[in-house]
């Protein structure tokens, strides 16, 4: 198992799909923004399904059915499984690091100011040499 909390799991599928999934709402792009979120957790992490369920204000009976909508969600909504095997092969790709996993808006911000830094030395350094 890796090392991504339920918390990181939320949010990053709450980003990918512009869905709150810890609201109330019940609205068909929430419950399966809910469904991918329980899928992701149960594949990613060793919580139990009570714990799952409460990231998300659900009980575990809630989180129980949603794993086995998924299945019926998979092979009904092919946008929200696209969805699924995007967030997937981000969470299983190399580049995650543990800071990306912690907080992702910190990671990259720190990527943009660190490549924004690169850019302004190559242009120092072009302006000096056109002035040779």
């Amino acid at each position: 198992m890796n090392n991504f909390t339920l918390k990181s799991l939320a949010d990053k599928v709450s980003r990918h799909l512009d869905v709150d999934i810890r609201s109330k709402r019940r609205k068909r792009e929430c419950v399966y923004a809910r469904v991918i979120y329980y899928k992701l957790c149960k594949e990613y992490t060793h919580h139990t399904l009570e714990r799952i369920g409460r990231e998300v204000n659900k009980d575990h009976a809630s989180v129980y059915v949603g794993l086995k909508q998924f299945a019926s969600m998979a092979y009904y909504k092919d946008n929200y499984w696209k969805a699924y095997m995007t967030i997937k092969q981000d969470l299983d790709s190399d580049s995650m690091s543990p800071d990306y996993i912690d907080n992702p808006d910190t990671y990259w911000k720190n990527k943009y100011f660190a490549l924004k830094r690169k850019i302004d030395k190559l242009l120092n350094e072009k302006e000096v040499t056109a002035r040779d």
